[in-house]
């Protein structure tokens, strides 16, 4: 698997989108999320299909935000969330950020807040 800081096209996002059923959104959505991204971690297979990505947003003063940690099935259980995640946490803190957060915990980011908090981020609101 390639890890990178690249961001992929809005088609390459889009469908990320609907092969994992995170909704079914207009390609110029995708354009403008991208455009307000402050950090993407893209992963790709061997063949550079866009396996998996997670994305940052940020205020630009005091907190980074997880938008999106998505894994297309077939590559899930192979550690590319973790990875993901401590790469964008890693990205994050060199450029002295203080909050890490997610606004869907339900789709099991746990272990992003351990290893924000073990890089040592305060836990923000959406922790508590």
């Amino acid at each position: 698997m390639d890890y990178s800081f690249s961001a992929p096209t809005a088609m390459e996002f889009k469908t990320l989108y609907d092969e994992t059923g995170w909704g079914d959104w207009a390609l110029d959505r995708f354009e403008r999320a991208l455009s307000g991204s402050w950090i993407v971690c893209t992963v790709r297979d061997d063949a550079g299909r866009l396996v998996g990505m997670g994305r940052l947003i940020s205020d630009g003063a005091l907190h980074a935000f997880v938008t999106e940690m998505i894994v297309t099935e077939e590559a899930r259980g192979g550690g590319i969330g973790g990875q993901s995640s401590r790469a964008l946490s890693t990205r994050h803190v060199a450029a002295e950020w203080t909050t890490y957060s997610s606004s869907r915990p339900e789709v099991g980011l746990s272990s992003t807040n351990a290893t924000a908090l073990s890089a040592g981020l305060r836990a923000g609101p959406a922790w508590t």
